[in-house]
Parts: C-alpha cells; structure tokens; sequence
C-alpha cells in the first residue's frame, strides 16, 4: 500500500514549532566578490549542499512539517511541533532527530568544504503569508546566532531545558540518553549557551566505506569480520578527526583578531571531544 506524504503549504502558520537560522561564516565574502552569473551558480551550489545536508528528500518534508529558505550567506529552516513525525515518532524523537541532522551538516560542511557554520535555534509560532515570514522564535534564533561569537549553532535556554526535562527522555536507558550526545551544555567556548554538539553527532554516523563494506563481505560471518568492521569504523571517526584537527591547526597558524577567536573555541572544544572519546594525543590540536 503507497501513502501519500502530504507536502508543506505554500502559506502556512505553526502555533508551535522549532526556527532555526544560521550564517554561514566568511561564505559574504564570497558572494561579494563573485562578479559573474557562472561564479553565482557555484555560490547557489554551497547553498542547496548545506539545505541538503540537514534534509532527507523532499518527500519528508511535509512529514516533518519542515521548509527552508536560502537567503544569500544565510538559512532559515522550520519545523512543526505538530508534525505528523511527531504523532509518529513522538516528539521528543521527532524533534532531537532534525536537530541531530543539523548537528550533523554542520560537522560535514567544516570536514568536508572548510565551512563555518553559526547559527540559533528557538522554539515559537511561525507564520508565512505570501513572500512574507515573522516569528518571535526566528527573532530569537538570529540573536543566539550574533550572541554566540565562534562557529557553534546555539540553542535557545528554555529549549534546551525543555528538551532536558522531557519526558521522552525516560524511555532511554542512560547508557543510550540521546541528550548529552546532541547538544553540547553550556561552556566558555560556547559564550555560555546550549550548543549543538556536531562532533559528537558527525561521528556516530561514520561507518564504513561502500569499498570497506564489500571486503567484509568477503570475510566468513563471525568474529574475524566483526573485528574488521570494528577496526574499519574506528579508523573512519579517527581520520574525521584528523581532518578537523588539522582544519582548526592550519587556520590558528593564519588568522588572526576576531577570526583566530573562532578557532581557538574550536580548538578547545575539539580537544575535548577527543579526550572524552579518543585519549589519542595524536588527534590533539
């Protein structure tokens, strides 16, 4: 049986929902300095990666209740609270799992492109009419975004303690509290506020290469390939790692005033991150 996934209206109003902006740093200049219509097809390209990085497919979005918009430098995306996900999903799920995709394009964008990424996360109503969209949870999502100084996406307090507090939060096992893996709390390097953790969410996606994966096919089932598997993955976060550390290394050693802040925070959040989950010193910046 084929259902049908109802999509997003073209005007639509949310007495509750999650608002998120973001800039994307230094991504300004580029655009200031394109000077040709070929040159903006590749700006419109950075764009349209990051929105894909943080949504499955367009299908999904009515699911989600979800839109976004591409504003030059920047992104708002929208997500209902009373989305189909999550009478699905529940809330809780529903909700942590679209910020954990915006944890997670965050952490490839910086790997993969070099591409710092701040932003803001609020919740409030959401309203749209025409070419026109207001929401007092947008207004607080762009203050988080100037409030928060380095390349972390911030999270509103009253959120985040919401989130915290949640009652979904009992169906885990502490073992497997999705909490402390999605946001990061709040920390110097963070200017106080509630984060989202990207690293922390980047590599629990990692797995193995389509290549690694076809090899240990090749492998009889039991302990021998599951050792591969193991290895194979463990390997793949720590050559993440290694990118970011070396990122965050190359720039320290080339920036300087407001931009070298931004990076002395990554650097120390890196840091931290590889202590909690690597203790290789190797990987240290």
């Amino acid at each position: 049986m084929h259902t049908e996934i109802a999509e997003v209206p073209k005007n639509f109003q949310f007495a509750d929902a999650i608002v998120f902006y973001a800039d994307l740093l230094g991504f300004s200049h580029q655009v200031a300095a394109a000077g040709t219509l070929a040159q903006a097809d590749g700006l419109m390209r950075v764009l349209k990666r990051f929105a894909g990085e943080f949504t499955e497919s367009g299908e999904m979005h009515g699911f989600f209740g979800r839109k976004y918009w591409a504003i030059s430098d920047s992104m708002v995306a929208v997500w209902d609270m009373q989305s189909e996900a999550v009478k699905t999903m529940t809330e809780f799920d529903a909700i942590l799992h679209q910020l954990s995709g915006l944890a997670i394009a965050q952490g490839r964008m910086l790997v993969d492109d070099g591409q710092l990424v701040r932003g803001g996360v609020a919740r409030g109503w959401f309203k749209e009419d025409s070419d026109t969209i207001v929401s007092p949870a947008l207004v607080r999502a762009a203050r988080i975004e100037g409030a928060i100084g380095s390349p972390f996406i911030g999270v509103d307090a009253d959120l985040y303690a919401y989130f915290v507090g949640h009652q979904g939060r009992g169906m885990y096992a502490p073992q497997i509290d999705p909490i402390p893996d999605v946001f990061i709390a709040p920390a110097a390097y963070t200017s106080g506020l509630p984060a989202l953790d990207y690293l922390t969410m980047a590599l629990g996606e990692i797995e193995l290469s389509t290549k690694e994966l076809k090899h240990a096919l090749t492998i009889p089932p039991g302990e021998a390939r599951d050792d591969y598997m193991n290895f194979r993955a463990w390997e793949n976060k720590r050559e993440f790692m290694g990118r970011h550390r070396d990122i965050i290394a190359k720039a320290l050693g080339t920036h300087s005033g407001s931009v070298l802040n931004k990076y002395e925070a990554l650097r120390e959040y890196h840091n931290e991150r590889v202590h909690e989950r690597f203790q290789d010193p190797a990987l240290l910046v």
